[in-house]
């Protein structure tokens, strides 16, 4: 289920709940979907630039959170939500093949950039995708690169 709370060019609010649901920017470059199940409860979920990109980021970074309204963690997922990123808030000038895309959590007590479970490139759709168990700040970075740029 989908029910728009709030939208505007660079963010959006929505809730999802034990059924499901998706929530997107407006423009649908950034979306964040859980299926039916995924949740133990009903939340809204918003998205909003933020912060604090690792120096080889590829993308604007994104905060994907539970609205303040419900306890900092959030509901339990039950099982993974996807996060996914349109190709067109992607700078991959010089990234030689379209599978070293991946997205990248960074775990609230603000470790090390950590790249998303079951990553996928959609060519057809024109997308990046990776499974996340929790929410926090997203960005895309090269798989084959560090997040400062470097070689691992």
């Amino acid at each position: 289920m989908l029910v728009w709370l709030a939208c505007s060019g660079d963010r959006s609010e929505g809730r999802v709940d034990s059924t499901g649901g998706e929530v997107c920017l407006p423009d649908r470059t950034v979306c964040f979907e859980v299926g039916p199940g995924a949740l133990d409860d009903s939340a809204v979920v918003r998205i909003a630039p933020a912060g604090g990109a690792p120096a080889a980021a590829l993308s604007p970074v994104w905060d994907i959170a539970f609205s303040s309204s419900v306890s900092l963690a959030g509901p339990t997922f039950l099982q993974p939500g996807t996060v996914s990123f349109a190709f067109e808030v992607i700078d991959a000038g010089d990234v030689p093949d379209e599978n070293l895309l991946r997205i990248y959590t960074r775990p609230g007590d603000g470790g090390d950039w950590m790249a998303l479970d079951h990553p996928s490139v959609d060519r057809v759709r024109g997308r990046v995708r990776g499974q996340t168990s929790h929410l926090s700040p997203f960005v895309v970075l090269r798989a084959d690169r560090r997040p400062d740029g470097g070689l691992p």
